[in-house]
C-alpha cells in the first residue's frame, strides 16, 4: 500500500478541497438555491456532485488506512459505493422518468452527467469486488473510478455554477 497513499493523498486533497469549494457556491447562493424556480435542477447538481466528492474522499480515507488488508479495503469501499451508487441511479430514474409540465425543457444535460457518475461507480465496484472478494489487485482501477466521479462532479459543479449566475 505505501507505493499508492500519494495518489490517494492526492485524491482525497482534490475531493476534499472541491467540496469545500462546492459547499462555499451553495452557502453564497442559498437563496436561489431555496426559490422555486431553482428548485430541481440546481438542488439535483449539488448533490450529485456532493455526493461523488464524497465518495471518493471516503473510498481514498479507507485506502490510506495504515494495514488496511486488500480484502477489507475492497469490501469497506463496496458498501460506501454501492449506497452512493443506488442513490445515483435512483435520481437518474427520476430525472428521466419525471414527468414536465407544458412548455418546461427538461436539461439535456442532466442525464448525461449523472451516467459519467454511474460510469465512475461501475469502475469502483469492479474494482472493490476484485479485491474484496478475489483478492485481486484492483487499486489502480479503485483510484481510477475515484478520479472519474471527482471529474464528474467538477463538471456538475460548473454546470451549477452555471445554472446559478443565470439568474
Amino acid at each position: 500500500m505505501q507505493q499508492w497513499s500519494p495518489l490517494y493523498s492526492a485524491i482525497a486533497t482534490a475531493a476534499a478541497t472541491l467540496m469545500g469549494l462546492l459547499f462555499v457556491a451553495v452557502s453564497i447562493n442559498g437563496p436561489k438555491l431555496a426559490s422555486q424556480d431553482h428548485a430541481g435542477g440546481a438542488r439535483q447538481l449539488a448533490e450529485q456532485a456532493f455526493r461523488s466528492y464524497s465518495t471518493a474522499l471516503f473510498i481514498s480515507l479507507v485506502a490510506l488506512y495504515p494495514g488496511v488488508s486488500l480484502a477489507a479495503l475492497g469490501r469497506i469501499t463496496l458498501a460506501i459505493t454501492a449506497s452512493s451508487a443506488v442513490l445515483s441511479l435512483v435520481r437518474l430514474h427520476a430525472v428521466i422518468t419525471a414527468p414536465r409540465s407544458e412548455g418546461q425543457k427538461r436539461d439535456p444535460g442532466m442525464p448525461r452527467r449523472m451516467l459519467s457518475a454511474v460510469g465512475g461507480y461501475g469502475l469502483l465496484i469492479l474494482a472493490e469486488g476484485q479485491m474484496g472478494f478475489f483478492a485481486q489487485e484492483g487499486r489502480g482501477t479503485l483510484a481510477t473510478g475515484a478520479l472519474i466521479l471527482i471529474s464528474s462532479a467538477a463538471l456538475t459543479s460548473w454546470d451549477l455554477l452555471i445554472n446559478l449566475a443565470k439568474t
